[in-house]
């Protein structure tokens, strides 16, 4: 099995990234983690990997798959040991999905014009104002998984893919200063996610710290 995963350093690729290293920790599977820069996605060469210009991607062999939840799909079928979905019944595993969707569809997008306030406005002397606005939008979304973890460490009382979502997108608040503090459960689960050596792991091999 020839497995590779182009990521972009500190990305939501860094999800799937972890999913490979919980597999590698389950099934000893061996893979190939790719990094591209934000100039080289635009490139001829990486337009062949993926047309859409983004991370990430998964090569397994001659297959590609692209978009997170697709590519966490198919490594959770395919290294089943790895529990990267987490245990128990239907209705918890489809929790584990809801709180990815929740985070890939409602908190990533929010927090997208503070990275990139023209994806919302033209016009230059709005940006402060567009940014002021996603991050109030971020910081009303961030109250229900911190709701969720009012009397537990992870989103589905045990560490899956959806707690490494939110931690990176917690990762990216850091960076841009987005205040989150009063949100005293999400503190606490930044500290809990970071114990896990699997995590630890996969920031080590994307050459990134902790909070």
């Amino acid at each position: 099995m020839s497995l590779k995963l182009y990521i972009l350093q500190g990305a939501c690729s860094l999800v799937p990234h972890t999913a490979l290293v919980m597999a590698k920790h389950s099934d000893n599977i061996n893979y190939e983690i790719i990094s591209v820069s934000r100039e080289n996605l635009a490139s001829p060469e990486f337009l062949v990997i993926n047309a859409q210009g983004s991370v990430p991607v998964l090569q397994d062999g001659e297959f590609s798959l692209s978009q997170n939840l697709a590519i966490l799909s198919y490594l959770d079928k395919q290294f089943p040991n790895a529990k990267i979905f987490g245990t128990g019944d239907n209705q918890k595993l489809a929790k584990t999905q809801y709180w990815l969707s929740f985070l890939n569809a409602d908190l990533h997008k929010s927090f997208a014009p503070i990275f990139n306030p023209t994806r919302v406005v033209a016009d230059e002397t709005a940006y402060p104002l567009a940014i002021q606005q996603a991050t109030t939008n971020f910081l009303n979304l961030l109250t229900i998984p911190n709701q969720q973890l009012e009397n537990q460490d992870f989103l589905n009382g045990e560490f899956t893919v959806a707690d490494m979502y939110l931690y990176v997108i917690l990762r990216w608040a850091t960076a841009k200063q987005v205040d989150f503090s009063q949100y005293t459960n999400i503190v606490k689960f930044i500290k809990a996610v970071e114990q896990n050596k699997v995590v630890l792991q996969a920031l080590a091999e994307e050459d990134l710290q902790t909070l």
